[in-house]
């Protein structure tokens, strides 16, 4: 691969920051990225067309790009432009709201090795790959989906696991369907599991009562 100073004498570019941040209440499928170009040794100003696409370790598969145009790593056809101020720019990859962005689908992010290709265009020198393709390192959060019921092994989780707000559900006979705080070993909570037992059918009915004998007797003094 051509160093850049042979594909473009005048342009000089290094990245500043790459890391993937929450930009909702939700971990979105997006990468902020940032980066910093110079034209002959100096910050450009202005605005800059830039295109992009994330591709494999020799840079022969892309797996996304701005446009979804990049065939095997190549440069995509519409360009995203930025602004750059002193040199500075900065984009969330996968943003749709912006003209020739296109989203990031989850299965990008589980590639093993995951590497972000860059093209600029200054507006005099035409656009031009800059070099190297840069490395994408496992970030802090866990895509949408990424965790299944299916993937959490039997017992994985305790009691020490569950907070006091805990709700309980199900579809079964004889389950619960609403919320038990703290310990029913205490008078509040016990008060708090009688109003779910008058207002769960299922457990106190004629066809499936309960049995009341089964209560330690100081208990049942503290529910009268």
């Amino acid at each position: 691969m051509k160093n850049k100073n042979q594909i473009f004498p005048l342009l000089a570019a290094v990245i500043a920051a790459l890391a993937v941040l929450p930009l909702s209440a939700q971990v979105p499928n997006l990468l902020n990225y940032q980066g910093r170009v110079a034209v002959s040794g100096i910050n450009f100003e202005g605005s800059g067309q830039f295109k992009f696409a994330l591709v494999n370790t020799d840079g022969t598969t892309a797996y996304w790009s701005n446009d979804g145009s990049s065939a095997a790593g190549s440069e995509p056809a519409a360009a995203v432009t930025l602004p750059i101020a002193k040199g500075l720019y900065s984009v969330a990859l996968g943003d749709t709201t912006l003209p020739h962005m296109a989203a990031i689908p989850l299965s990008v992010f589980r590639q093993p090795d995951l590497r972000l290709r860059v093209w600029f265009n200054d507006g005099t020198n035409g656009s031009h790959l800059l070099t190297p393709d840069s490395r994408i390192t496992p970030n802090g959060y866990l895509p949408d989906s990424s965790v299944t019921s299916e993937k959490i092994a039997p017992g994985a989780i305790t009691g020490t696991q569950l907070g006091s707000g805990l709700t309980l559900s199900g579809t079964t006979a004889g389950t619960f369907s609403g919320n038990l705080s703290g310990n029913a070993e205490t008078a509040t909570n016990a008060s708090n599991l009688t109003a779910q037992l008058a207002s769960a059918g299922a457990i106190n009915s004629p066809s499936n009562p309960v049995d009341w004998s089964q209560l330690q007797p100081e208990h049942m003094a503290r529910w009268g």
